[in-house]
């Protein structure tokens, strides 16, 4: 499977998800990536600590951004998966 090429809708679309209610999105979806894929969710986990040490500003950064990402490569895989089923 490729990486979708992300649109900037999309980006704007969960950009604006997540702004209107950051903690329920968040932890919502978060928790969705935990169990869906928890090797991954495991993996930038470890990485959040071992980038940031003691700096949890700078791992909930990193975290925010990987979070992000997956949440916009996912989202991305799914239009596009309806543009190709339903044209």
């Amino acid at each position: 499977m490729n990486l979708p090429l992300v649109h900037n809708d999309t980006i704007a679309t969960v950009l604006r998800d997540f702004n209107s209610d950051k903690k329920l999105y968040g932890r919502k979806k978060w928790t969705k990536i935990a169990l869906e894929n928890k090797d991954f969710f495991l993996a930038m986990s470890d990485m959040a600590e071992t980038i940031a040490g003691e700096d949890r500003l700078r791992a909930e950064a990193f975290l925010r951004g990987a979070f992000l990402s997956y949440m916009m490569l996912e989202a991305q895989n799914e239009v596009d998966e309806l543009k190709d089923n339903w044209g």
